[in-house]
């Protein structure tokens, strides 16, 4: 209703009534109650949608808390990326100080490991 005027329409009691006809057994049975707290008015439809929010709500707390612990179970079994140090191992001959190089791929000298 704050943001589309034409819907103030649902504020009507005859649409509201036509909304509760669709909940559940449930909460068909609770609204009235909703609407004798009233007391000499009709609830608005911002009422009517709040009753509805809450009332899932409590029918589902466990929605939210289940999806996100079901993430952190998925995170903890996940195998991690490898975060080790990919480094290549340099080596002196005394004979020929020669700089070889180890492939970290192959794990083989004398060529890096872009080449392999």
């Amino acid at each position: 209703m704050r943001y589309v005027s034409n819907l103030s329409i649902l504020n009507d009691y005859i649409e509201n009534e036509k909304m509760a006809a669709k909940l559940s057994d449930w909460l068909k049975l609770k609204w009235p109650r909703i609407v004798a707290q009233a007391l000499q008015r009709y609830p608005t439809f911002d009422e009517f949608s709040e009753f509805v929010k809450e009332e899932a709500f409590i029918m589902n707390p466990d929605i939210s808390q289940n999806l996100s612990q079901e993430r952190q179970h998925d995170r903890k079994h996940q195998r991690p990326e490898n975060k080790t140090l990919k480094t290549f191992q340099v080596t002196r001959e005394e004979k020929h100080h020669q700089v070889l190089t180890q492939c970290g791929y192959c794990w083989l000298k004398n060529h890096p490991t872009a080449d392999c």
